[in-house]
């Protein structure tokens, strides 16, 4: 199961220390905000790839708070969450209690309602499975066919799949934010397209099984097409 992370917490259970699952609530619709807690909504301030401590972050862009506050204050109804794959806090201590100091300090500036999920293991929390989605409709009592507007709800991350722009971009390391978007059914955006309202660019999945599914449908049909034209017996 997925720690949640936030300013309290609640007593430990077994060895981990966990934070309160939101109260639960139900609306006649609701639309939620997932977004990518680590490499795009922060960067270490030291400039370095990985911050040394807790304290070496700073925001991706300067829009990046005014954005996510502009956004609850016009769907005070929806959610904030913000979701991270941290795996290497798992079995480092100063790791986990750097990334839980972060995250704390992170949702007292931002001072708005925010859920952190964070998957700290190779299950099925970690994305682009859908673990991290389940546990947060289980936490705010959402039923996915009912009371969640996901057409209305979306979720930004860094890792969709882009190739490299010579001189102005880097290819992205993985698609994996994209492919749990689009597993949990939620339209996608990279922080350039939300933060910066930036163009959308070329993407390329590693393995895209619409390809399959496509496949798999039309030979369906072919097979039904010459059965039809098969003569019948007397």
């Amino acid at each position: 199961m997925p720690e949640r992370l936030g300013v309290r917490k609640r007593p430990s259970v077994g060895e981990k220390e966990v934070s309160p699952p939101p109260a639960k609530r139900r609306q006649q619709s609701h639309t939620t905000s997932a977004q990518q807690l680590t490499r795009r909504l922060l960067t270490p301030a030291s400039g370095k790839k990985f911050g040394r401590d807790a304290s070496d972050w700073k925001w991706w862009h300067s829009s990046v708070p005014g954005k996510l506050k502009q956004l609850y204050e016009e769907d005070n109804q929806g959610g904030i969450s913000l979701k991270s794959d941290p795996k290497t806090v798992k079995s480092d201590q100063k790791r986990l209690a750097d990334f839980k100091g972060k995250v704390s300090t992170v949702v007292s500036q931002l001072d708005l309602p925010v859920t952190v999920y964070a998957a700290t293991g190779r299950d099925e929390y970690r994305k682009p499975r859908v673990g991290m989605w389940r546990e947060l409709l289980e936490d705010h009592d959402l039923d996915i066919m009912e009371t969640v507007d996901l057409g209305n709800s979306f979720f930004v991350g860094d890792a969709g799949g882009r190739e490299a722009v010579a001189g102005i971009t880097v290819k992205d390391h993985s698609c994996v934010d994209r492919d749990f978007a689009a597993n949990v059914g939620l339209p996608f955006h990279t922080p350039e397209e939300y933060f910066l309202e930036q163009p959308v660019q070329p993407f390329v999945r590693g393995f895209d099984p619409t390809t399959y599914v496509n496949k798999v449908a039309e030979s369906s049909t072919s097979a039904s097409t010459l059965s039809d034209q098969q003569p019948h017996g007397t």
